[in-house]
């Protein structure tokens, strides 16, 4: 794909920067919104982990650390079912933000067999730059529908958890 000419070097590329005409919807899928929802998610994905990349983490460590900055230390089981992952992914997310110094693990003293996750104060500083890429990743992939449409869009997909 070539980039869009109002790309900064080395940025991630504009999300619907030719998207439309190198890559058309196959009309046999394109009737199905379950096949949109795929694309659009896709879409928002690619482009997030390209933002976040560069502070060391990718969307779905970000998931992890947007859960577990929402409170109290949380164990890991909470988290994975929260978030809809299962628990062995979880281990690798947070084995990954542990070696990034992003969450301690410490044993739950009311059960020996559970580790509570905290954020660490690199952990917090990164999930508040993630929210803000998280922020523009939205602005930016949402960019052809107006704030009405936004808001209504987002109405829906969440009627439908």
């Amino acid at each position: 794909m070539m980039p869009d000419e109002n790309e900064m070097p080395g940025s991630p590329p504009t999300p619907n920067a030719g998207r439309a005409k190198a890559v058309p919807l196959p009309p046999s899928l394109a009737v199905w919104t379950g096949y949109l929802l795929g694309r659009a998610s896709q879409q928002c994905r690619d482009y997030f982990d390209a933002l976040v990349t560069p502070l060391g983490i990718r969307g779905r460590h970000f998931g992890v650390l947007a859960v577990v900055g929402e409170g109290k230390p949380l164990s890991q089981i909470e988290i994975s079912e929260r978030l809809g992952i299962d628990r062995n992914t979880m281990v690798l997310l947070l084995d990954d933000l542990e070696a990034g110094l992003f969450v301690t693990r410490t044993r739950d003293p009311q059960d020996r067999r559970a580790h509570l996750v905290a954020l660490t104060s690199a952990g917090r500083d990164v999930l508040a730059q993630g929210t803000r890429l998280a922020q523009r990743t939205n602005d930016e992939v949402l960019s052809p529908l107006s704030p009405d449409e936004r808001a209504q869009l987002h109405a829906l997909l969440g009627r439908l958890f």
